[in-house]
């Protein structure tokens, strides 16, 4: 096996873990599972998660909205319903975010599109419910920041917020705009869904940026 072309992060509990996919050396466009590095600790957990690659899921992405000749940015990858999530952001040719799309790991023909995030979930709920997939309702927290830090990656640029209860949150700043400007002792208020002690955060609904 060999690691695939990208690469991203996740926040889970109090550490930042790197995330790629695992695939085999006859390039299949398709993945065996994926691996998790915990970047404080190096530890590396391997999980068999047998579905689409990076890039195939994002090309099942913009397969949605072809007409359109839209550019995908690389996977966020997420946990919705306690299955493996693809989450991307479409943009034109001038880069900027037109569509966001939820493309289900296993199953990447299933795909959710949506001028916002929230109308990307609701449209990727509503596929998944059509395959007898239930999604859990959304979680709503007030996050006050005590240390903020953005990076790109994939082409999209996001916060990585340590709140005032020693948890990290990683938000794509394509969100909200406002996000940019945060720094300590700002308020974001947000919803969100967890699994597995992953928060996904798909809307933000206020920003209140210090002083």
């Amino acid at each position: 096996m060999q690691t695939t072309q990208g690469y991203n992060y996740l926040a889970i509990d109090d550490d930042v873990w790197l995330y790629t996919g695992m695939t085999s050396v006859a390039s299949d466009e398709s993945n065996v599972g994926f691996v998790l590095v915990n970047l404080r600790t190096k530890e590396a957990r391997f999980y068999t998660v047998p579905g689409a690659e990076e890039y195939s899921a994002m090309d099942s992405a913009k397969g949605q909205v072809q007409h359109l000749n839209y550019s995908s940015t690389f996977p966020i990858l997420l946990n919705i319903a306690d299955r493996p999530t693809y989450f991307v952001s479409l943009k034109d040719d001038a880069g900027l975010v037109k569509l966001y799309a939820f493309v289900d790991v296993e199953r990447y023909q299933i795909v959710g599109t949506g001028a916002t995030v929230a109308e990307a979930k609701a449209d990727y709920a509503a596929k998944l419910k059509s395959e007898d997939i239930e999604v859990p309702g959304n979680l709503t927290a007030d996050i006050t920041v005590s240390d903020v830090r953005f990076l790109v990656t994939g082409g999209e640029s996001n916060a990585y917020i340590y709140d005032s209860e020693g948890n990290i949150w990683i938000i794509p700043v394509s969100l909200d705009s406002r996000l940019a400007f945060i720094e300590n002792g700002s308020t974001v208020s947000v919803e969100y869904s967890e699994a597995n002690g992953v928060k996904a955060v798909t809307k933000v609904t206020s920003v209140t940026l210090n002083g």
